[in-house]
């Protein structure tokens, strides 16, 4: 299972099963972190069973790249 999960300061991380984080991206000021989305999936070395995420990537196109 893989987390892509936002957080306070307009970041994005991206976790293991364990919640060990594999990936992090920072996103400017207010901006939002889907543009940071397919950045965090790329590091991921393995195609995972599951994606869990914040209800804010709920987009057709993250949907479709996942």
């Amino acid at each position: 299972m893989t987390c892509i999960a936002p957080s306070r300061r307009s970041s994005g991380d991206t976790t293991d099963a364990s919640g060990r984080a594999i990936g992090f991206a920072l996103a400017p000021g207010q901006a939002h972190e889907l543009p940071l989305a397919p950045l965090l999936l790329t590091l991921l070395s393995i195609i995972p069973a599951w994606i869990v995420a914040d209800c804010g990537y709920a987009s057709h196109a993250f949907r479709d790249l996942i």
